[in-house]
């Protein structure tokens, strides 16, 4: 799902490729932001928020974000989406959450042989926010 040479992130069935060359303007003419959801928009900072179902039997959907400086990406985050990981702030634990942030490791080096780090096109991360009380993975192109 993440190009270990150029840190794009291909998603099934989607008509853009999220990477550095993709603009604001083709995201938003594209079919994913039919789906989207705006979260920010202080220009020239824009960020949106829209769902990956699972793409077969037993795969997990993802929660994904984009943020854009101009007609920049300048980073995307993926969250797994699964009731094993709660479903809301109600049945929250840290222990699910720790749960979710392992996923998201293995889901790296299965999907796509990466592990956290610095690579060319700029740095992956997954960690785990205690503060936020959230995990994810943090694709930051640079």
């Amino acid at each position: 799902m993440i190009d270990p040479a150029t840190g794009e992130v291909r998603l099934p069935s989607a008509d853009v490729v999220l990477g550095p060359r993709l603009t604001r303007g083709s995201f938003l003419g594209s079919r994913l932001a039919e789906h989207a959801r705006d979260l920010e928009i202080d220009e020239p900072r824009y960020a949106c928020l829209f769902f990956i179902p699972p793409g077969g039997p037993g795969e997990t959907a993802f929660r994904v974000s984009l943020r854009f400086h101009g007609e920049s990406l300048t980073s995307l985050e993926l969250v797994a989406v699964d009731a094993r990981f709660g479903t809301s702030w109600s049945d929250w634990t840290e222990e699910k959450e720790l749960d979710r942030c392992r996923f998201h490791d293995e889901w790296l080096e299965t999907a796509s042989g990466l592990k956290p780090g610095r690579y060319s096109w700029g740095v992956l991360e997954s960690r785990f926010d205690p503060k936020g009380g959230f995990s994810s993975i943090i694709v930051d192109f640079q």
